[in-house]
């Protein structure tokens, strides 16, 4: 379990489940000014400010599978298809291999393997990048798709988060016993 203390966003106001500032790679760094990251596990999608979603884009588009195509969705600005489309996390685990990950300022680091920043289009098959840019802010807003398979815990009391990522694949875990 990775915990870290709860950071305000802004001097005097709430914390709003901030673990602090954050640069965020895949497979380099996108961007060496650390920007706010915000956990809203109310939001599905995960924001990101401009100057960091256009590189995220670019970079991701070069790692990519060759045998994808670009391709376009009302929805997600984002999307690769395939032979066949994408039907499973596994899928998305052949074609993309970038891991993307957020280091903390506080020397935590947040890992996010594929599965946690694309998702399926089901009635496409496409595989969609599931961040979106977020207007005037210079803040990461992190939401259910790249929390998908972690445990988090907002212990307001000890005024921290921990996260912890769960092995999914398993009939049965203990993810109590691992804390």
């Amino acid at each position: 379990m990775t915990w870290v203390p709860m950071a305000p966003v802004l001097p005097g106001k709430p914390n709003h489940y901030s673990p602090g500032q954050a640069t965020m790679q895949l497979d380099a760094s996108l961007d060496a000014k650390p920007v706010q990251v915000v956990f809203d596990s109310g939001t599905t999608y995960t924001y990101l400010p401009r100057r960091l979603l256009t590189p995220l884009v670019h970079a991701l588009s070069r790692s990519v599978s060759k045998s994808l195509k670009v391709v376009k969705d009302p929805a997600l600005t984002s999307c690769w298809s395939r032979s066949g489309g994408f039907k499973s996390l596994d899928d998305l685990k052949k074609e993309f291999k970038s891991v993307m990950s957020l280091k903390f300022e506080n020397g935590a680091t947040m890992m996010l393997p594929p599965e946690n920043y694309l998702v399926i289009i089901p009635n496409t098959g496409n595989a969609c990048l599931g961040m979106l840019e977020m207007p005037n802010s210079n803040r990461i807003l992190i939401g259910d798709i790249t929390l998908r398979g972690q445990l988090v815990i907002y212990d307001n009391e000890k005024g921290q988060l921990g996260w912890i990522r769960l092995p999914c694949e398993a009939k049965s875990i203990s993810a109590i016993s691992r804390i």
